[in-house]
């Protein structure tokens, strides 16, 4: 055996210690593989799991308005009017689709996964045509994208539409619109009636379909009030219209998309 092999065997027997089968290092030796195998597959398992509950896995729901209409009249406050009702705009913070949640003075929530099935503003815009409709302050009642020629125009503005669960223990349905009707007979056009009406409803608990139950009561106290004040003016919108020639309300006109 030349000087080289036995250098050779010799590095091998120190890095590699003889173990006996009694010794206690042998079982150490043979156990930290296996925990290391069931540690990191516990670890993919869970990993595994986190993946499937992405955002995009869960399914969204979606809910409209859909309050009581008022009863039908037995004739027409203001005859010859017909009311074209834009879709309403929506302050920046409520632009969108998604529920706004408020949890304290600066800080808001928007809840992913449920939200309104079309725009806030589109919503209480239609909502808003279906009551006066029905109120009988105006004998006809028409959508923005009519091209009816219309005596006035109803503006809409959403300024709250939130969740207010700033106290835990008394959740909140917040709902403010400002209003704008606009006499269309004039020249140039003049606005006849404005106001800011704002209703909060108070919430059994913090679910989605509770907070929808309570938009639509707070929705319809304000429509309520809103008619009870149009009905207050009638009598000057009347008179306007008395000056403007009946023909003109089943004019047909190209349809001005800003309307």
């Amino acid at each position: 055996m030349n000087m080289m092999n036995l250098w050779k065997m010799t590095t091998v027997s120190q890095s590699r210690p003889v173990l006996h089968s009694s010794s206690p290092l042998r079982t150490t030796e043979w156990r930290a593989p296996a925990v290391m195998i069931i540690t990191v597959g516990l670890f993919l398992v869970g990993l595994a799991g986190c993946v499937n509950l992405t955002r995009e896995s869960l399914p969204r729901q979606l809910y409209a308005l859909n309050i009581e209409t008022a009863p039908v009249p037995e004739h027409v406050m203001i005859p010859g009017s017909v009311l074209k009702v834009r879709a309403f705009q929506e302050m920046p913070r409520y632009h969108g689709r998604e529920f706004v949640y408020r949890l304290s003075n600066v800080r808001y929530q928007t809840d992913y996964y449920n939200l309104f099935l079309v725009s806030p503003g589109a919503l209480l815009a239609e909502e808003t045509g279906q009551w006066l409709a029905q109120c009988g302050l105006f004998e006809r009642v028409i959508a923005a994208s009519s091209r009816v020629r219309a005596t006035h125009l109803l503006e809409g503005t959403v300024v709250l539409m939130e969740g207010d669960f700033r106290n835990a223990g008394a959740p909140t349905a917040a709902l403010g619109v400002f209003l704008t009707l606009i006499d269309q007979t004039a020249n140039p056009s003049a606005i006849v009636f404005q106001k800011h009406y704002a209703q909060f409803v108070a919430l059994s608990d913090t679910a989605p379909g509770t907070l929808v139950e309570g938009w639509n009561k707070a929705l319809q106290t304000v429509l309520t009030d809103f008619e009870h004040d149009l009905a207050a003016i009638k009598k000057p919108v009347q008179s306007d219209l008395k000056n403007t020639p009946q023909s003109s309300t089943n004019t047909v006109l190209e349809m001005n998309p800003k309307l």
